[in-house]
Order: structure tokens, then C-alpha cells, then sequence
């Protein structure tokens, strides 16, 4: 059958619960540790669950660095404002909002490709994905007029759109192919492969700007989109496969060629067949989860933190560059790349804390609970990023900017907000696509996608009128308070989630009440943890 990183065993002690209706859990999967799989693979070796360990690895990194790509593009001038405003005749403030515009075509396009994924496979998507953001980076680079200031903003606003794909559809990739006790990792490398994109593009962009010319920031994004563009036709497999309750999907074709072509090219259906009616049903699939009470509560959180979050990345070569006597710190384009490193160290922090706690904490309460799992046992690891980190940090950035404080304790907030936001952002995805179902992962990936940027687009547009209003230490003061207060609404859904999860409005098939660590001794296998039962949650 392949490579796999399970064993399969027998279990007669084991019994399943569902409408009042036991049977016996027998033959099933279990990881090396003895951890029951979920789902249950298949038998067949091109069942992407029973992929080896080198194809997920491969599928999973193309994935991640597509996510890198589509972001890093997306904000690709975020430290060049100052050299542009000169080429255009505009000020700093007004090259931002290609940014805004950029952070609108990532709003909207998940709900675009969300669809046409289902439609067309994930692969595919993910390939022209790349293909439409050279287009649009070029178009970009090539704006070099003193009018050309609006067909710019246009580009970076469908660089954004284009860019938008591999956001969301990649959630879908992680639980077609990884097994539930795994994903916390995946999601946690996976959302922290999007955001050091966000990341990198205001480094890159400062040393870019500072020494050639601007429409660099462009350019280099075409030649890497073209390397992934590659990487897809040669490595990345479409990952659908028929299961249980879902529609028969279409076994691909054998031949390397003729499955390649029918991916990228559509020459064969790789998706379940569909009628008009269904594809409508699918569309507004995204819209229905979106307005499920976990997604509206868990999306209503990162609409704030995030939005804040991005916000202050946004405007923060603006703080940094401008002069000191308006309340800057009167950085170079270098010296503002140089200070985004500590951006840097705030994701790899945030990257360890999810690998080490991602799976760890929710399986160890998992483990005082009985066995039986909970979808919001994710959500206790949001503790310390949500109600510690990224309210302090906030504070610590606009006493910062209002006291003009040293620029080292600048970033400390800087990295303290950071760390709070991209540590918060897999656990809280992973936890809304548990508590609805797998199978909707891209749809859920769209619609949070939509909240958590939603009001990220807008900040640069009122910031400074608020700053004006009430200062500039209250402006990130009462940012810090909404944080905490938006955060009531997790810790509700830690209490009362099964009660707020059977009131979504989509057929939710939640991984929720599954007996996966239970202290039984399947046959012929050593003491360890197996099935035991379902339990009602």
C-alpha cells in the first residue's frame, strides 16, 4: 500500500454511539502512538490519507509557499510609500492605499475561488492563482507615469484578488490529506506561512527601494510566481477523494500526462459532478458558514485583533519614516527594513508556540476529559496571544509613539502584538473547522478570511483621524480594551460551544465527541490509547 505513518489493528472493546444505535468498532486505524485516525483511510494507496510521508510533505510545502507568495505580492510596496509618493506626486498616506486596495481583492476573492475550487480542483486553482498575479505584477511594475497613479492602485487591487486563492483553498489541502491529530501543526505552519509574507514584503521592500528601483518590488514577485507556477504542473496533485456521505469524485487518469492535463487544463473531471443548481448551493455555501454563531463569533475576534494587527504593519514605515520634529522616528528606507526583523522573530516565536502547543494542550485536556473530544479544546491555547501579548503590545506601541519613547521599546510592542496575532490565527481557524465539518474547510477559511480583513482595509482611511480625535496613546489604548472585551466571546464559546455550534445554519458534521485516547488494549498490540466510543457533545 505504500508508506504510511499507521498501523492498522483490531479493537473488539470499542463501541460507537449515534442515535441511540451501538455497533462495534472494529478494524479500526490507528497512528503509531495509537491514536485512532480521523477519518478513516481508506484502503487504497492513492487515497491522499494514505499518501507517503514524501508526497504530503511535498503537496504541503508547495501549498504553504503558494500562501507565502499570494501575500507577500499582494503588500509588495508596504515600505516603498515614501519613493513612490515622489513619482506619483502623492503623499505617503495616498500610496497606501494601494495597500487598502490590495487588502479589498483579498477580502472579496475567497468568495470567488471558493466556488470555482470546488468546481475546478484546488490544484488548478492554486496554479492560475500564480499564473494571474505575474500578470498583475508586471502590469504594476510597468506604472512607472506621473498619471499613472489610479491604473496602480487598479493592479494592486487584482494582484490582491488573484492573490486571494491560496489563502483560503489550502485549508481544504491539510484535512484532505492529514488526520485530525495532526493538523494543529499543518494549520499553525500553514496560517504562519501566510503571514511572513506579510511580513517579508515591508523587509524586502525597504532594502529594495533603498538601493534600485522601485518597480523591484514588482518584478521579483514575477519570477517567483513563475517558479511555483511550475512546481504545481510538476509536484502538486489534485486531493479530492470519494468518502463516505460525499459525492463520488472522478478516479483521475493514471498516465502522468493525462493526469497533469486533466488538473491544469480541465481535458478530465477531477471534481464530483454537479448540476447548476448545486454549484449555486455551493457558492452561497461560504455565505451560509460565514453566518454560523461560532464563525460570526470566532470572525467577529480577528476582525479586531487582526485588524488592528494589520493596521499597525500597514502604517508602521509611515511612524518610522517620517521626521522626528512630526512625531516620527526619522528612519531610512534601510533603517526601517532592519527594524522589521523584529516582525520576524515575533512569527518564528509565534510558529514555535503553535508546534508545540497546536496539538499538545488540546489532546493533554483532551486527555483529562475521558478521551472524548472537543472541538474547543483548540481555542485554550488563544489564552496568552489574545488576552496577554497583543493587548500589551498595542499599549506598549502607541505609549511608544506618544511619548517617543526609544525605538527599542517600540519593538517590543511591535513584536509583542505581532507574536499575539499570528499565534491566535491557526488555532482559531482549525477550531471553526472542526466545529462545522472538515469538508468545509475552504468555505470557512473564506469567510473568516473575510472577517479578520474586512476591517484591515479601512484603517489607513480613519487612523489618523483618530489619532487627531483622542491622541495618539488613547487611539491604541481603546484598541488594546476592544481586544479584551472582543475576547468574552471565546471564552463563551469554551463554555457553551456544543450549545453555540448546534445553531449553525449549514449541516455541521462536527469532529466532536469522538472517543480518540482511551486506555483499552487493542488485540495483539501493546497497552496504548484506541477508540473507545462516540459520545453525544
Amino acid at each position: 500500500m505504500g508508506e504510511k505513518d499507521f498501523d492498522e489493528v483490531e479493537h473488539y472493546s470499542g463501541e460507537l454511539v449515534e442515535d441511540g444505535v451501538i455497533t462495534s468498532a472494529t478494524h479500526q486505524k490507528h497512528s503509531a502512538q495509537g491514536v485512532v485516525l480521523v477519518p478513516q483511510p481508506s484502503d487504497d494507496p492513492r487515497d491522499p490519507l494514505n499518501w507517503s510521508s514524501a508526497k504530503k510533505a511535498t503537496t504541503f510545502t508547495i501549498v504553504c509557499f503558494i500562501a507565502f507568495a499570494g501575500l507577500l505580492q499582494a503588500l509588495a510596496n508596504a515600505s516603498g510609500f515614501f519613493y513612490q509618493a515622489a513619482a506619483y506626486g502623492k503623499t505617503p498616506i495616498e500610496i497606501s492605499y494601494s495597500l487598502s486596495a490590495a487588502i479589498a481583492g483579498l477580502t472579496v476573492g475567497p468568495f470567488v475561488w471558493t466556488p470555482l475550487a470546488t468546481r475546478y480542483g484546488k490544484a488548478a486553482i492554486m496554479f492560475w492563482s500564480m499564473v494571474l498575479t505575474m500578470g498583475t505584477n508586471i502590469w504594476s511594475a510597468c506604472m512607472t507615469g506621473k498619471n499613472d497613479y489610479v491604473p496602480f492602485v487598479w493592479s494592486r487591487g487584482f494582484a490582491g484578488l488573484f492573490g486571494s486563492a491560496p489563502l483560503t483553498i489550502g485549508a481544504n489541502f491539510i484535512v484532505e490529506i492529514f488526520f485530525l491529530h495532526d493538523r494543529g501543526k499543518c494549520f499553525a505552519i500553514y496560517t504562519f506561512s501566510i503571514l511572513i509574507g506579510g511580513i517579508c514584503c515591508s523587509t524586502f521592500s525597504g532594502y529594495i527601494v533603498q538601493r534600485v528601483s522601485w518597480t523591484v518590488q514588482f518584478w521579483y514577485n514575477v519570477g517567483l510566481e513563475a517558479v511555483l507556477a511550475l512546481l504545481c504542473v510538476l509536484f502538486l496533485d489534485e486531493t479530492n477523494w470519494s468518502r463516505p456521505g460525499q459525492l463520488p469524485v472522478p478516479t483521475p487518469p493514471k498516465g502522468l500526462v493525462q493526469r497533469k492535463l486533466a488538473t491544469y487544463f480541465f481535458t478530465k473531471p477531477m471534481t464530483a459532478k454537479r448540476s447548476p443548481a448545486e454549484l449555486f448551493k455551493s457558492w452561497t455555501l461560504t455565505f451560509r458558514v460565514a453566518s454560523c454563531p461560532v464563525s460570526i463569533i470566532v470572525g467577529g475576534n480577528m476582525l479586531v485583533f487582526y485588524g488592528f494587527g494589520i493596521g499597525i504593519n500597514t502604517l508602521l514605515s509611515i511612524f518610522l519614516q517620517e521626521p522626528v520634529e512630526d512625531g516620527g522616528y526619522g528612519f531610512s528606507a534601510d533603517q526601517n527594513a532592519s527594524f522589521t526583523f523584529v516582525l520576524w522573530v515575533g512569527a518564528c516565536l509565534a510558529q514555535a508556540y503553535g508546534l508545540f502547543i497546536g496539538d499538545r494542550l488540546p489532546l493533554a485536556i483532551c486527555a483529562r476529559n475521558r478521551g472524548v473530544w472537543k472541538p474547543e479544546y483548540r481555542l485554550h491555547s488563544t489564552w496568552l496571544p489574545l488576552l496577554v501579548s497583543f493587548p500589551l503590545g498595542v499599549g506598549l506601541f502607541g505609549g511608544s509613539l506618544y511619548y517617543h519613547w526609544h525605538y527599542m521599546v517600540l519593538a517590543l510592542g511591535v513584536f509583542l502584538s505581532n507574536f499575539g496575532a499570528i499565534s491566535a490565527m491557526s488555532p482559531l481557524l482549525n477550531y471553526v473547522v472542526e466545529a462545522l465539518t472538515p469538508a468545509y474547510a475552504n468555505e470557512v477559511a473564506a469567510a473568516l478570511n473575510f472577517y479578520r480583513t474586512s476591517f484591515a482595509l479601512s484603517i489607513p482611511f480613519f487612523l489618523d483621524y483618530w489619532i487627531a480625535a483622542v491622541g495618539v496613546n488613547w487611539a491604541f489604548g481603546m484598541m488594546s480594551i476592544f481586544v479584551v472585551v472582543a475576547y468574552m466571546g471565546i471564552i463563551a464559546c469554551m463554555i457553551w460551544g456544543p450549545a453555540i455550534r448546534a445553531k449553525s445554519f449549514v449541516h455541521a458534521n462536527p469532529e466532536a465527541g469522538i472517543h480518540i485516547l482511551d486506555e483499552t488494549s487493542p488485540v495483539g498490540e501493546r497497552r496504548g490509547w484506541s477508540l473507545g466510543r462516540r459520545e453525544v457533545s
